[in-house]
């Protein structure tokens, strides 16, 4: 039996404060969703738009036709840059998320990794596209 216990003189440990989640990481993480999710459109959309065309040409139609098909060539190609751009802003945002001291990293390494992913995959189309030109 311990006889040296004095009522009122138990002093709990403290617990070291809970982390909070990265605001950059989460930032960066629904980026690369964003990201993730505009591309696979992006390239539906224009696959869409070179069967069309395939078709166009095969029938010999209007040049009316054609010139519309090429512009919406155009606005898939502005948004693939514009995601890339999008993918750099949320890469660099993962990055900042990373070097945070006292912040949990779980969505800015989750979100650094899919973008540099993204990133990786997406020139190494534009370099297979330049090359079999």
């Amino acid at each position: 039996m311990n006889t040296n216990y004095t009522p009122g003189t138990f002093q709990p440990q403290e617990q070291p404060p809970a982390l909070k989640s990265s605001g950059l990481g989460i930032t960066s993480f629904v980026l690369s969703l964003v990201c993730l999710l505009g591309y696979i459109g992006t390239i539906v959309g224009a696959v869409g738009l070179v069967v069309n065309i395939a078709g166009d040409i095969q029938s010999v139609t209007t040049s009316m036709a054609s010139s519309a098909n090429m512009g919406g060539l155009v606005v898939v190609g502005f948004l693939i840059l514009f995601f890339l751009l999008v993918n750099l802003v949320g890469l660099i945002l993962g990055i900042i998320g990373l070097a945070m001291k006292h912040r949990k990293k779980g969505f800015a390494i989750t979100g650094t990794i899919i973008h540099a992913v993204l990133m990786i995959g997406i020139i190494v189309l534009y370099a297979i596209g330049i090359t079999n030109h």
